[in-house]
């Protein structure tokens, strides 16, 4: 990957996880009701750095996540909630 490619995509990953650490509570509430609902696996493309998927799968549910870009599931990998849960994650990308 290109150097200055690579970084800018790694200050954006940093400026997100600091500005939006976490989900929207109304946006939280929808998506988990409809994960109950749904009452099977989830699966999140494009999941950034987790911040809908580590307080739902905190929550017990049936997570695999996707993302494209590999900094991001580093940044989501690297923090401490995920220490003592079990993610299933690949790295993704979407053709549309």
């Amino acid at each position: 990957m290109d150097k200055t490619l690579d970084t800018y995509l790694s200050l954006c990953t940093e400026v997100y996880d600091l500005s939006k650490p976490n989900p929207p509570e109304d946006a939280y509430a929808f998506y988990r009701d409809y994960a109950m609902r749904a009452n099977g696996p989830i699966l999140e493309p494009m999941c950034g750095t987790g911040r809908f998927l580590l307080p739902l799968l905190a929550e017990g549910f049936n997570y695999m996540a996707l993302m494209q870009a590999a900094i991001c599931l580093k940044s989501c990998m690297l923090k401490p909630k995920l220490k003592i849960l079990t993610l299933r994650y690949g790295k993704a990308l979407l053709k549309i």
